[in-house]
């Protein structure tokens, strides 16, 4: 896990992850290499992963868990 960035302390603020905001779950294909935070219950927690493009996503701590993109890698 990683530390929180400007954007993900950002998103956190709002307690919750956008409708648009597109997640995916453990298992999953990355589709763009950057920081995913997890989400549990359509609200962020403190946790992050960093995705690779191409790789495929974690199995996660806990059950009905996601990953949705905070900050991608430039």
């Amino acid at each position: 896990m990683h530390k929180t960035t400007k954007q993900t302390a950002q998103m956190r603020g709002r307690k919750g992850v956008s409708q648009m905001a597109k997640t995916y779950k453990p298992g999953q294909k990355v589709p763009i290499s950057g920081q995913y935070a997890i989400v549990k219950g359509g609200k962020l927690t403190k946790d992050e992963v960093t995705g690779v493009s191409g790789k495929i996503f974690p199995p996660t701590q806990k059950p009905n868990q996601k990953f949705v993109l905070v900050d991608k890698t430039k």
